[in-house]
């Protein structure tokens, strides 16, 4: 009900136009923001008050052309951050919130343009990825080894682009934005083997 503002003109930058997430870890609150000439920044603050802000991995994740959703995951003790650059989909990792570094995953197609969803499931970290040719969902246990469980929109290349990721009732939810029939939702008990619950 009461309201205090704690970052004022962009983070003192008036360019800094959007917040586009924000995600707490090892006792920081992050925020990842975009300016009006798409560049991306990482501020943190050990209380969120006014005048504790701080911005973490210039040196490392500041990048022109860095468009659409910037989100942020807590998984296995680090910090994972997806990004769109250049068109393409990216994930970076840090195990400390400052020090970051890009993240490959081997056989993800240029066709992935964003990350669109995160989701911590049965013991691993579960990424929605846009994709022009049918969205697509991949895991990965460790960090370091991925695997595709969901590719080419689930049957329907309309189904572009994975807006969300969530677990219920220890299931795992997908939703597809889909703009010629209309938005679907998913479920899968395991994690590949996927139910359709809703369609347009």
């Amino acid at each position: 009900a009461t309201w205090e503002r704690v970052v004022e003109s962009g983070f003192g930058d008036p360019l800094v136009v959007w917040v586009n997430e924000l995600e707490a870890f090892d006792g920081m609150l992050y925020a990842v923001t975009e300016d009006s000439d798409t560049g991306m920044q990482v501020w943190r603050s050990d209380s969120g008050d006014l005048g504790t802000w701080a911005r973490v991995g210039a040196e490392t994740l500041s990048a022109t052309e860095v468009l659409s959703e910037k989100l942020l995951a807590e998984f296995d003790g680090k910090l994972y951050l997806g990004r769109t650059r250049a068109n393409l989909a990216e994930l970076w990792v840090s195990e400390d919130g400052a020090a970051w570094a890009q993240v490959s995953i081997p056989g993800l197609s240029s066709s992935n343009d964003a990350v669109g969803a995160f989701a911590e499931f049965e013991g691993s970290l579960y990424l929605g990825f846009r994709n022009t040719l049918g969205g697509e969902v991949w895991r990965t246990a460790n960090g370091t080894a991925f695997e595709q469980v969901a590719a080419g929109g689930l049957g329907d290349p309309a189904n572009v682009r994975p807006y969300g990721l969530q677990v219920f009732q220890d299931e795992l939810y997908l939703s597809f934005g889909n703009e010629a029939q209309g938005a679907e939702l998913w479920k899968a008990v395991d994690g590949e083997k996927w139910e359709l619950l809703m369609v347009h």
